[in-house]
């Protein structure tokens, strides 16, 4: 039941929750700040104490996921990039009698690990639009830049773009290192004067892909996938 006026305005009065959010976000990834504030502001509506933390290596999601079960939550939101290293925690939450719901990544394996719900979208299907909009502009020889290696999500959108374009290949950077994602496609370009695009998976890296481009002496433009993930967006120079 919502309260009215004062401070409690838009808020609940059921009795408060704790609910722990772990994500495979890494460090300056404006996607995952704006997952957290959204986030954030429904616990401040629904009456819940949100512990977020997050890990973009799987071991260590894992580690996060356990430490949430292990101080009792009443719930627990992860993302499933690393399936794989996740389903020992998923496993221990569940056996605790913790509802486990998982969002952004891991499609193909949230149901077989028995987690109550997914809120995503299919990262395949992605890649496919994303290689359909290269192929109607003509596009050339593209990279398709996966910031976090292991993260089935990005291999499935490189794939799926890879299944509707005939012409791309991926290329794997360090997403939390900025200097090694532009030094990574920056070679590449120099490699290759054949490349006419750059697909990265996260507006940060596309803006780090624009240095790239300038610093390798290419004319190749760079798209991303858009904040849903859905669609490739071009990203010009100075915006």
């Amino acid at each position: 039941q919502a309260t009215e006026g004062g401070e409690g305005a838009g808020t609940v009065d059921t009795p408060e929750m704790t609910v722990a959010m772990v994500t495979h976000a890494g460090p300056g990834d404006t996607f995952w700040d704006q997952v957290r504030s959204g986030a954030e502001e429904a616990a401040r509506k629904d009456n819940v104490d949100l512990e977020y933390t997050a890990d973009p290596d799987g071991a260590e999601q894992a580690n996060l996921v356990q430490q949430a079960v292990d101080k009792e939550v009443d719930g627990i939101a992860v993302t499933l990039a690393k399936p794989e290293a996740m389903r020992s925690a998923v496993a221990a939450a569940r056996e605790a009698g913790i509802p486990v719901v998982a969002l952004n990544a891991g499609m193909e394996d949230w149901q077989e690990m028995g987690i109550a719900s997914f809120f995503g979208q299919d990262d395949e299907l992605a890649g496919e639009a994303a290689g359909e909009r290269l192929t109607q502009d003509d596009a050339g020889r593209t990279l398709c830049v996966i910031h976090e290696q292991g993260n089935v999500g990005h291999e499935a959108r490189c794939a799926g773009l890879a299944s509707t374009f005939d012409d791309s290949e991926k290329v794997y950077v360090t997403g939390t290192d900025t200097a090694n994602v532009r030094s990574t496609i920056t070679a590449r370009l120099q490699e290759d004067e054949q490349i006419t695009h750059v697909v990265t998976l996260g507006a940060p890296f596309a803006m780090i892909a624009l240095s790239a481009v300038e610093e390798a002496g290419s004319e190749a433009e760079v798209a991303t996938f858009d904040v849903n993930d859905e669609a490739l967006t071009a990203i010009e120079d100075g915006e």
